[in-house]
């Protein structure tokens, strides 16, 4: 069985991310529970991107969250906005941001396969790299995690589990 402390990453560590790492975790947790709450969140979310100065990103993302929640072959761990801690389903969606900022499109269709087929990851890197490109022409740099290759063959594998460590936790699916 895998420890509590690998499976999330504590406050600590949220705060070590960069300001892009931040904003993308922020406005990914936005979307689900803006989906979930019937659109009560999307006029927050909407200003959240344009207070960023990425309006469009705001598009973009809206349309990658709508293909991995319609094409997901399994749940993905997203936690509240407030939630101090975060999922390894969240870091490897940031993951995907990173390494599309890289040019790295193997290692961004790799972490999205985790979740999708592979009609669904074609259809997700296209909005997944305008909204990497928008962030980093914006200077959101996001880092690289040498780490995600790691998670990304144990998510596959299935070594990691995704409890529901946090009452208010969500799943996109």
């Amino acid at each position: 069985m895998t420890d509590i402390s690998e499976r999330t990453v504590e406050h600590d560590e949220i705060l070590g991310l960069t300001a892009g790492e931040r904003f993308l975790l922020w406005a990914i947790r936005l979307w689900v529970k803006n989906q979930q709450s019937g659109g009560e969140s999307a006029a927050k979310l909407y200003s959240g991107f344009r207070s960023m100065r990425l309006e469009e990103g705001y598009l973009f993302l809206d349309e990658l969250m709508g293909i991995v929640g319609t094409t997901t072959t399994r749940s993905i761990d997203v936690r509240c906005p407030h939630c101090p801690g975060f999922s390894t389903d969240e870091q490897m969606l940031i993951g995907v941001f990173t390494a599309l900022q890289n040019a790295d499109f193997r290692a961004s269709a790799r972490l999205l396969g985790v979740w999708l087929p592979p009609a669904g990851v074609r259809m997700a890197q296209r909005p997944a790299a305008r909204l990497a490109r928008l962030m980093e022409r914006s200077g959101l740099l996001l880092r690289r995690q040498e780490h995600m290759a790691a998670m990304t063959q144990e998510s596959q594998s299935g070594k990691l589990s995704h409890p529901n460590l946090h009452e208010t936790h969500s799943t996109v699916q």
